[in-house]
């Protein structure tokens, strides 16, 4: 509850912080971003996953990655790396993840504005096993150690 006065704003909480003991350390912050309840906004992510047109059976990924909440080193270029991760859920809540995909950044200077504005895009294509109904894809910043994480429905997708 928040109060206001002469004397400023106070704040009136429970002493402590509570919080999901599995996020403790990289590791457990990963795995709770790829199999918890809810998407992670540590790291902004556009995504959409559509059929594939190189191998049937297959589904296209293509991912917007925010690159403001990336850590880049800057020089010549906007260098960097970030790791991404595929966690599959069913209808019957049995998740799996994939391994993860390093994805190399190197981006000139002249077009660090575009990528400010538009992220890194990255696609790739995977196998899905047939009864997963939704996709989160994590991405994780290897230098800041900062994660985030969308889950997109593949349902439609044909098999």
């Amino acid at each position: 509850r928040l109060t206001a006065g002469s004397k400023g704003a106070r704040l009136k909480t429970i002493d402590g912080y509570f919080g999901d003991p599995r996020a403790r350390g990289p590791e457990g912050h990963l795995a709770l971003a790829a199999l918890g309840p809810f998407d992670d906004s540590g790291i902004g992510i556009r995504a959409a996953a559509t059929a594939s047109d190189k191998v049937k059976g297959w589904t296209h990924f293509q991912i917007s990655v925010d690159a403001a909440d990336l850590q880049l080193n800057r020089g010549a270029a906007y260098t960097g790396e970030f790791h991404a991760m595929l966690a599959y859920y069913t209808t019957e809540w049995r998740p799996d993840s994939s391994q993860e995909i390093p994805v190399r950044v190197h981006v000139p200077a002249a077009e660090h504005d575009t990528i400010l504005q538009d992220g890194i895009v990255v696609s790739f294509d995977r196998p899905v096993p047939a009864d997963v109904r939704k996709v989160r894809i994590v991405v994780r910043d290897t230098q800041s150690g900062a994660i985030g994480s969308l889950a997109v429905p593949v349902a439609t997708l044909s098999k």
